[in-house]
């Protein structure tokens, strides 16, 4: 058991950026078929925590004023 435990030790490391690249790499064919194009596939891994995002160019920043007046509402500054 202890053996197995040290190959294990031993070989995850240099493996693990090779498995991170291999599946951001199929994260980003499969984005690809949906029609989404991703320049760097090194931020997929970052646009998994991402839960929103906003454009707000047309509406001149009224959107944006919005969401920092109710964060200020949510979060007040003492």
């Amino acid at each position: 058991m202890l053996r197995a435990v040290d190959i294990i030790a031993i070989v995850v490391p240099p493996a693990l950026p090779a498995a991170m690249t291999a599946g951001a790499v199929y994260s980003q064919d499969r984005l690809k078929k949906l029609g989404i194009y991703c320049i760097s596939h090194q931020r997929i891994n970052v646009c998994g925590k991402v839960r929103l995002v906003s454009f707000d160019k047309v509406c001149q920043n009224v959107l944006i004023y919005k969401i920092i007046r109710f964060f200020q509402k949510l979060f007040p500054i003492q």
